[in-house]
C-alpha cells in the first residue's frame, strides 16, 4: 500500500507539470490556453509609422487664387532663411514630387555638413555685379589700366555666360584648379612659351598652388588612389618655381612663400567680393 500510494502521489505530481512538444514548446492542453492564443492572434497589428523621407522640405499644393503651382519650402543653409522654390512642371505625379523633395532634403543636409566643416557660404552675388563693385572700389585706376582691366573682365564675363556661370558662388575650387591645369597642359605642349607664361601667371600659379592646390591635389590622389590628378598644374607650379629661381638667382628655400604672404595674396584676390 505505501508503494502504491507513492506511485499515485507521483502520478498526481506529474499531472501538475506542463507537457512539451518535440521542439520544447509548451503544448496547449486546455481550452483556456487555446482561447488566450486566439485572442492574441486576433489583435490588430499596429503598423509602425515611418518618418518623412524629405524632412525639412515641405511640399505646398498649388494655389489657384495666387496662380502658383507646386512649390517647396525649406531653410536655405547658406542664407539661413526660409525660401520657396517652384517645382518643375515635368514632376507631374506625387511620386516624382516626393522623390525630388527627398533628394533636395539630402542635398540640404550635405550642404549643412559642408558649412560645419568650414566651407564658405554662398553669397549669391552675380558676376557682373562683382566686377562692377571691384571698379567702384578702385576709382584711382589710371585710364590705361582701367581700359585693360575692362577688356579682360568683359572677355571673362562672355566666357562665364557661355559656361553657365552666373554668380561668384559658381567659381569653386575646381574651376581655379582646372584653369591652371589647362595652362600647364599648354605650356608642356609648347603652345605657350615659358617667358611670357612666367610674366603673366607666375605669381598666381605659385600662390594658389601653395595656398591650397598642393594639399587638395595630394588628398585627391590619396582618396582615389590615382596619381594623375592635376599633374599639369603641378608641372606648371614646378616650372614657375624653376624659372623664378633662374631669373632671380635664388635658391629654392629662399623662394618659399610664407603663410603671411599667402594670406595677404588671397585677401587681395577676394577684395572685390566684400
Amino acid at each position: 500500500m505505501p508503494h502504491e500510494a507513492s506511485e499515485n502521489g507521483s502520478d498526481r505530481h506529474c499531472r501538475l507539470l506542463p507537457t512539451y512538444d518535440t521542439i520544447g514548446r509548451v503544448a496547449s492542453s486546455s481550452s483556456s490556453s487555446s482561447n488566450e492564443a486566439s485572442a492574441v492572434s486576433s489583435r490588430p497589428v499596429r503598423k509602425r509609422r515611418k518618418g518623412k523621407a524629405h524632412r525639412g522640405v515641405t511640399l505646398i499644393r498649388p494655389n489657384e487664387k495666387a496662380r502658383t503651382g507646386w512649390r517647396a519650402r525649406y531653410v536655405d543653409p547658406d542664407l539661413e532663411k526660409m525660401v520657396w522654390e517652384t517645382l518643375d512642371p515635368a514632376l507631374d505625379t506625387i511620386e516624382l514630387k516626393e522623390d525630388w523633395a527627398a533628394r533636395k532634403a539630402k542635398g540640404l543636409a550635405l550642404r549643412r555638413l559642408e558649412l560645419m566643416g568650414g566651407a564658405p557660404r554662398a553669397v549669391g552675388t552675380g558676376l557682373a555685379s562683382a566686377m562692377k563693385r571691384y571698379f567702384d572700389d578702385h576709382p584711382r585706376l589710371s585710364e590705361e589700366t582701367l581700359t585693360l582691366y575692362r577688356s579682360a573682365t568683359n572677355k571673362f564675363l562672355a566666357w562665364a555666360t557661355k559656361a553657365g556661370l552666373e554668380s561668384v558662388d559658381d567659381l569653386v575650387v575646381q574651376d581655379v584648379l582646372n584653369f591652371f591645369e589647362d595652362l600647364g597642359t599648354m605650356l608642356r605642349s609648347r603652345y605657350l612659351e615659358v617667358g611670357p607664361t612666367w610674366q603673366a601667371f607666375s605669381v598666381h600659379t605659385r600662390h594658389y598652388w601653395a595656398a591650397f592646390g598642393e594639399k587638395y591635389v595630394t588628398d585627391m590622389r590619396a582618396k582615389y588612389a590615382d596619381q594623375t590628378f592635376y599633374t599639369e598644374f603641378e608641372f606648371l607650379a614646378r616650372r614657375m618655381d624653376r624659372e623664378e629661381r633662374r631669373r632671380r638667382r635664388k635658391k629654392l628655400g629662399d623662394l618659399k612663400l610664407s603663410s603671411t604672404a599667402i594670406a595677404e595674396f588671397l585677401e587681395d584676390e577676394c577684395k572685390f567680393e566684400d
